[in-house]
């Protein structure tokens, strides 16, 4: 099968593209803009996408918002959320990871749950971590409300 290309909705040269969404196997999104991608195979190089869903994804120097997938692997990339069976991160950057298996090397990772991590990583919240965090703050807002109550009382 031969690799298609999705143009985006804004290519490098600032010119409007011609789909925001594709649905192929495999897709190829280079050096562009795109809301959505969905696809068997999805390749990403020096492109943002909104949201990417697939069974293989790979990032190459780009940005996604939103990915789930089978499989992720990011090189000198960044994704805001990902969902995913395995993930590879390679000098990159994530805001929440969910995954079975973790293999991160010199990368950043801001909430990381996953039931098997391995390489460089520099995690600011596992997932006890956040537990305790919300844990805390959940009491904080209880003591908080107990204190000083809900408001107004008897529509005084």
């Amino acid at each position: 099968m031969d690799e298609q290309t999705l143009s985006g909705v804004e290519g490098p040269d600032g010119r409007a593209g011609t789909a925001s969404e594709a649905a192929a196997e495999p897709v190829a999104v280079e050096g562009s803009r795109a809301a959505m991608v969905v696809g068997e195979m999805v390749t990403v190089n020096q492109a943002s996408i909104g949201e990417a869903r697939a069974t293989e994804l790979t990032l190459n120097e780009g940005g996604i918002a939103r990915a789930y997938a089978g499989v992720i692997h990011v090189t000198d990339g960044g994704i805001g959320i990902a969902q995913a069976d395995s993930i590879s991160l390679s000098d990159s950057g994530a805001g929440v990871v969910l995954a079975q298996r973790a293999d991160l090397s010199q990368s950043s990772v801001l909430l990381l749950a996953a039931r098997q991590v391995s390489g460089d990583v520099r995690v600011l919240f596992d997932l006890r971590a956040g537990a305790a965090l919300g844990l805390a703050f959940g009491l904080t807002l209880v003591a908080f409300r107990l204190l000083f109550g809900r408001g107004t009382r008897n529509g005084g």
